[in-house]
């Protein structure tokens, strides 16, 4: 098999740890990691070819001009793509959010998505969490919109292709439509047609590539879950560990974020207006993924910064949604005058809030930029260097 060949390289984990398997369907070589050996297979090369895809036609595109495609060149087109389905994926969820939540919410939300620091360093990483992240936005903008068949594709999808575990992610949209929409055929359905579609190709390619019958998505649960080292053996972090993270990369967003289901029970029955809102989702609904997967992971023992990045989008959403509150319960203690819309007096508080969110979240941004730039900039230097 292909996945055998370099067996033994070097098992690392780093910022180009899924470039490096895409490099070698690319250019036929270099450094494997651990979780491409066929010993493991927890991995899936379906994955890489989807992800590796863009790479390939920049190779070809750049091959017609230059008789051999510099591979720099190609790393960051491919970040681009992946900045640009960042931002289309955002668009999407932000409209569905506007729908589901309202104008003023929807706003917000697309706010903390630009200007947060967690955004700018989650959006174009090769890892399967981003990815995971691009789905999470994609599944909760179609829930939002009430498109429930994409949202059940693209949670599959994101479970089967990106990582198992975003199957929590789709946890409230399953209760959404079995017991509030009660649409228990079409759940079925599309559970069996993703399941269908997406992993008779995967379970042929892995096949192919490592040389046996695999299943990346169940070989990685199994060995998470099911066996005695597990993930711990990567180092274990305090329970504290993401909330310093959180709050590293989204400052007071992230604290606004873990209290929106008690401020919208606090909040929104002085604002219920009958018949307003029938069809909308419970507030504790909306936002159920973000604790559910913020729960399972601050109990796993074993912590790294990118296991949040399917949830960014929520902590936006969140936070958003906690702003919100925070203007309505401003005007309703302090204001309370006969006019058209709460906002008319209360938008002063989200300038002032994002103002202050801008400035910490760019001074992350750069304090990053400066501080671990090394290896891009150690690998431009490499670039320019003869073959040998």
């Amino acid at each position: 098999s292909v996945a055998s060949r370099g067996r033994g390289d070097v098992y690392k984990r780093q910022t180009f740890n899924y470039w490096e398997p895409t490099h070698f369907l690319l250019f036929g070589k270099g450094h494997q990691t651990w979780e491409y050996d066929p010993v493991f297979a927890l991995r899936s090369y379906f994955y890489l070819l989807l992800q590796g895809y863009p790479g390939y036609m920049c190779k070809i595109l750049l091959g017609s001009f230059f008789a051999i495609p510099s591979r720099l060149y190609i790393f960051y087109v491919t970040r681009c793509l992946f900045a640009l389905m960042s931002s289309l994926c955002e668009v999407y969820f932000y409209q569905g959010v506007t729908r589901q939540l309202g104008a003023n919410v929807g706003r917000l939300t697309f706010r903390f998505l630009a200007l947060s620091a967690g955004m700018f360093i989650s959006s174009t990483a090769f890892l399967p969490s981003t990815t995971a992240m691009f789905l999470l936005m994609l599944s909760h903008g179609a829930w939002f919109n009430q498109s429930y068949d994409l949202a059940i594709f693209a949670t599959a999808l994101s479970t089967f292709v990106s990582w198992p575990f975003a199957a929590l992610l789709g946890v409230p949209i399953a209760l959404d439509v079995l017991v509030r929409q009660q649409k228990f055929l079409l759940f079925v359905k599309w559970c069996l047609f993703s399941a269908v579609v997406i992993l008779t190709p995967q379970i042929i390619t892995d096949t192919v590539m490592y040389g046996r019958l695999v299943s990346a998505p169940f070989n990685i649960v199994r060995y998470n879950v099911f066996t005695q080292h597990g993930p711990e053996l990567y180092g274990t972090e305090p329970d504290t560990f993401y909330l310093q993270n959180g709050i590293l990369n989204f400052n007071g967003a992230f604290l606004m974020a873990l209290v929106v289901v008690p401020m919208h029970y606090f909040v929104d029955p002085t604002f219920w207006h009958p018949g307003r809102h029938r069809h909308d989702l419970p507030g504790g609904m909306t936002h159920m993924a973000m604790y559910l997967w913020l729960l399972v992971f601050v109990l796993q023992p074993h912590k790294e910064e990118r296991f949040l990045f399917p949830i960014y989008p929520l902590l936006c959403l969140s936070a958003a949604s906690t702003l919100d509150c925070i203007q309505k319960l401003y005007f309703f203690l302090f204001v309370r005058k006969n006019v058209r819309h709460y906002l008319k007096h209360t938008q002063w508080i989200s300038v002032v809030i994002l103002s202050v969110f801008t400035a910490l979240s760019l001074s992350r941004v750069l304090a990053v930029w400066q501080n671990y730039r090394a290896p891009m900039e150690g690998w431009t230097q490499v670039a320019r260097l003869p073959l040998m």
